[in-house]
């Protein structure tokens, strides 16, 4: 299933045979493996220098957010084999959906980060602006997607069916507001926000073949 443009990857109706489903998870895995030898590499080379505060914090902030990448493509990816049913997350220590919450909330909370702004709006000035837009509307835009999509995660969605399906819509809108700032180049795009977007579509598809739309 090799991935040319992103209007393939976003046609809402393909739909991925089960031979798809096993290239995907296959993909995702090797994806998940390179994450953490690269994370290792890192932190070995890092280990030998001296860093300053500042840098330390930066490594360490990065660090951060490549795990919460990982955390959400590995809840993804167990997701395509089984989703939790209610009972199993009951009197748990672990509660699958819950920290799955927390993993998106974080995502999202991303959005409003100084560094994570400052990509987007020098992305959005490299690769050149639709007609009659400037760089300013993208913040507009940020936030009212932060207020959105947070106010779906924090206000009356605790049911944990209708919890997931809401997880993963936000995790789709996520998805698609990074593939809009690379406007769509497939080249530019990063493969997480890729798998990301088409784990979720699996997950919602079988979820409303199952609940309804």
């Amino acid at each position: 299933m090799p991935i040319k443009k992103i209007s393939e990857i976003i046609a809402k109706e393909h739909s991925y045979s089960p031979d798809e489903v096993e290239w995907l998870k296959a993909e995702v895995t090797l994806l998940l493996n390179s994450m953490e030898s690269s994370q290792s590499e890192i932190l070995s080379t890092r280990s030998t220098q001296f860093l300053s505060p500042t840098a330390l914090e930066i490594f360490f902030r990065s660090r951060e957010r490549n795990e919460k990448i990982g955390q959400i493509l590995q809840f993804l990816l167990t997701f395509l084999d089984h989703i939790p049913a209610p009972a199993e997350g009951d009197n748990k220590m672990f509660d699958p959906i819950e920290q799955f919450r927390e993993c998106v909330h974080y995502a999202v909370d991303l959005l409003l980060e100084a560094d994570v702004k400052k990509a987007v709006f020098n992305e959005i000035n490299q690769m050149g602006l639709p007609e009659g837009e400037n760089v300013w509307d993208y913040q507009g835009r940020i936030n009212e997607k932060h207020r959105e999509w947070h106010e779906l995660l924090t206000t009356g969605v605790n049911e944990p069916a209708s919890l997931f399906f809401t997880l993963c819509r936000v995790l789709e809108q996520l998805s698609l507001f990074w593939f809009d700032v690379k406007q769509g180049d497939v080249r530019c795009i990063r493969r997480s926000d890729i798998y990301t977007y088409i784990m979720v579509r699996i997950l919602l598809d079988r979820f409303q073949q199952t609940h309804g739309s």
